[in-house]
């Protein structure tokens, strides 16, 4: 269906729902009418949130929770869904304040929050099916937070071992912890969860068997121990900065710093081989598997020198 015929269809219904409603008020005692008036009233606001959820798929970005498994049948616990969501949830914020301001913080930024204003779209029991539509709209630099946070999970969540901490230090442990805590209730409760997220004709997918998230909560126990520190280093700007991180090489070699979205403007105005002198703030990780340090920068400021 266009989004022309749901426009008319919702005007027609929320219409016709007013009518009978004017129609009930003036007969209370006609009790056919005020269920007419509420039946009507419901598939107006069901047609509303049918346009809404095109519009999303269209011009926002869709995404959709489904679990399922031994945990969902019957039917899912509500203490489950909300012990799952709410970190969940948490996690998001502190992605985007992460990914957008480069704090690694449970902090939240007014900024942030509108820039991944997230809705409730549709619930459905059976299966346990959770829809979130949100704004694709950017900021003044045109960075659009809610795909760069989402878009960034998913590589989290889809990651092997060698590239995992560099998604680690792009959302920041506080939100992978948070993310770790929603995977935790997934396995306890027996549940397979999919994640799919639609963003204008892309589609980013993470299904969550029990493997899969055993896998991904033994990497993110890795992150319990990380350490970080500041220091400065001093190099040449060795490319543009583009998807999130600069390269900075100097006599030790190449290092790769992630910096937040809201410089990234800035940061496009110094010219390739420019000798610049960066504030970072370092993580230290030990690697699960060889038990090597691992270290992964993010940027505070730069400045020529």
């Amino acid at each position: 269906m266009s989004i022309e015929f749901l426009e008319r269809h919702a005007r027609d219904l929320q219409r016709e729902a007013q009518l009978t409603a004017e129609r009930s008020a003036a007969s209370p005692d006609d009790f056919w009418l005020e269920v007419a008036a509420k039946n009507q009233l419901d598939a107006a606001h069901a047609a509303m949130r049918t346009l809404e959820i095109e519009n999303a798929r269209k011009t926002g970005l869709l995404f959709e929770i489904r679990l399922t498994g031994p945990g969902a049948d019957p039917a899912l616990r509500l203490d489950t869904f909300l012990d799952f969501f709410t970190p969940l949830n948490r996690a998001w914020k502190t992605a985007a304040f992460r990914l957008y301001h480069g704090a690694q913080s449970n902090s939240r930024s007014q900024v942030a929050d509108e820039l991944i204003d997230i809705g409730l779209a549709g619930l459905s029991q059976r299966p346990p099916h959770v829809l979130l539509i949100g704004s694709n709209a950017g900021d003044a630099a045109e960075v659009h937070l809610l795909r760069n946070t989402f878009t960034t999970i998913f590589q989290l969540l889809s990651s092997d071992i060698d590239d995992f901490f560099d998604a680690v230090n792009a959302i920041g442990v506080h939100a992978t912890l948070d993310l770790g805590a929603a995977l935790v209730v997934v396995e306890a409760a027996a549940l397979d969860a999919e994640f799919i997220c639609r963003n204008q004709g892309a589609i980013l997918t993470w299904r969550g068997s029990p493997t899969e998230v055993s896998r991904i909560k033994t990497l993110i126990d890795a992150t319990t121990d990380s350490f970080t520190f500041h220091e400065t280093l001093v190099g040449v700007l060795a490319a543009i900065p583009r998807d999130g991180e600069l390269a900075l090489r100097s006599e030790a070699g190449t290092s790769r710093i992630r910096f937040p979205l809201d410089i990234a403007t800035s940061l496009e105005q110094i010219p390739v081989g420019t000798h610049i002198s960066v504030k970072v703030q370092t993580t230290k990780f030990n690697h699960p598997s060889t038990n090597r340090e691992v270290f992964k920068r993010t940027l505070l400021s730069a400045s020529p020198v």
